[in-house]
């Protein structure tokens, strides 16, 4: 469901659950000239609070990092990058509630 949102929104996605020994990628996906590496929550309550609000600062810098290999291991230099968070939330409805939130943090963010 969340690739095919991705897909309808634009993005072309590269690859699904990109692992290295780092850790793993959700999405890796184009848009608009842009690698968008793009982590995917779900939560079934809102108790915990929004999906989105799980990638703290912590997970932010790792995704950093894992995209930084990717970039690497890919030989794809340094191309404009952008950090996307899909929040999918399940309230009760029929139909999950779903968010994207494009440029949810830069690498400049969590390097400099």
């Amino acid at each position: 469901m969340a690739w095919n949102y991705l897909i309808e929104k634009g993005y072309k996605l590269l690859e699904k659950n990109y692992s290295c020994r780092l850790g793993e990628i959700d999405v890796v996906a184009k848009k608009e000239g842009r690698y968008r590496f793009v982590e995917i929550k779900t939560r079934a309550q809102k108790r915990f609070g929004m999906p989105e609000e799980s990638v703290h600062h912590v997970k932010q810098k790792r995704l950093v990092r894992l995209a930084l290999w990717y970039l690497k291991e890919k030989k794809l230099g340094e191309p404009p990058v952008s950090f996307d968070v899909l929040s999918v939330y399940y309230d009760g409805e029929d139909e999950p509630g779903i968010r994207l939130i494009e440029n949810a943090f830069s690498v400049d963010n969590e390097i400099g």
